[in-house]
């Protein structure tokens, strides 16, 4: 198991950037057609319904046991709550918006990393971890600030060709959906660690889409299925296997070979492909200013994958240097 995270650890990290990336978009098309509770309570079941193969597989040879399924009910309580944020958001925000915003997840992850995993605080004596963090969050700010977003929040003109629009709901939701999703990820590094990603997926969905299909029989209207169109069922099912069925098994790999701190802080480079995605699909262009935030943010993102190298570097010299020598 660990020699396959650590072949498929970067694949997991550029899958997460891309499908997620991708997703925001997809959801934003969606809202003309269909509230946020049903689309978040048939996306989720939708793929829950496609693990079950998985389950039975697992099941039956001992990879999933109640130990796992323990170890799966804290995750998927965050996972749960990041979603129904993440199924709202795109009702109040526009795509590259919720993509800038739902990096603040690295504020919180970060946060909690540091606290809870000792090999993520050796970080924090790695120049180029500082040097990514700086890049990340720079490019961040800018890429905000030439899609006019700061210019919404204090209300005044934005720049011209930018297509944000903000308003306090949808901040605050994105808040909400920052710290739950950073929760998750810490999670999903403390408890599953040495699990199997694809397994500890099909659980975890199991329960997450429990919530989102009670709460679409609550608060959701689906009757409105039967006037959604042919390409509305195919954002729904595309996004349901991009963004949760794939997205988060390869976030399962980026966590377990990164950690939280690393998986987390190089997809700050997903705004960046949220805003290519939606000016192919909507029409929003990009100005110069935007396209040199994104590669800064790109670099940022090496840099912090850097800085990760040379901490387990360091660490495997220093426990080699503690063993004793054979004579």
């Amino acid at each position: 198991m660990k020699q396959y995270i650590r072949t498929f650890g970067p694949l997991g990290l550029i899958g997460v950037i891309i499908f997620w990336g991708a997703t925001p978009v997809m959801l934003r098309e969606l809202t003309t057609q269909l509230d946020a509770w049903t689309t978040n309570g048939v996306r989720y079941p939708f793929v829950a319904v496609l693990y079950w193969p998985v389950i039975y597989f697992g099941y039956r040879h001992g990879i999933i046991d109640k130990e796992l399924v323990k170890l799966c009910l804290l995750p998927a309580l965050w996972s749960f709550l990041g979603q129904v944020m993440w199924g709202l958001a795109p009702y109040y925000l526009e795509a590259p918006t919720i993509g800038f915003f739902i990096r603040l997840t690295l504020v919180f992850s970060m946060s909690g990393a540091m606290l809870l995993f000792a090999d993520e605080r050796r970080l924090l004596q790695q120049p180029f971890f500082f040097v990514g963090l700086g890049f990340t969050v720079a490019g961040f700010l800018t890429f905000a600030a030439y899609g006019g977003v700061f210019a919404h929040m204090a209300g005044v003109a934005t720049i011209e060709g930018s297509a944000a629009k903000i308003n306090m709901e949808g901040v605050l939701i994105m808040l909400a959906c920052s710290f739950f999703f950073g929760m998750y990820a810490i999670s999903v590094r403390y408890f599953l660690r040495n699990k199997s990603p694809i397994f500890s997926f099909a659980i975890v969905s199991q329960f997450v889409s429990i919530g989102t299909f009670s709460l679409m029989i609550r608060y959701g209207d689906p009757s409105r299925l039967w006037t959604v169109d042919s390409k509305g069922w195919l954002l729904l099912f595309a996004s349901s296997i991009v963004g949760i069925g794939l997205g988060h098994v390869f976030l399962y790999v980026a966590v377990q070979r990164f950690g939280a701190t690393i998986a987390t802080g190089v997809q700050t480079a997903q705004p960046f492909v949220t805003v290519i995605v939606a000016m192919f699909a909507r029409g929003e262009t990009l100005n110069l200013g935007q396209w040199g935030a994104g590669f800064g943010m790109i670099l940022g993102a090496a840099a912090l994958l850097f800085s990760q190298r040379i901490a387990e570097r360091d660490a495997a010299a220093a426990l080699k240097s503690l063993k004793p020598e054979s004579s």
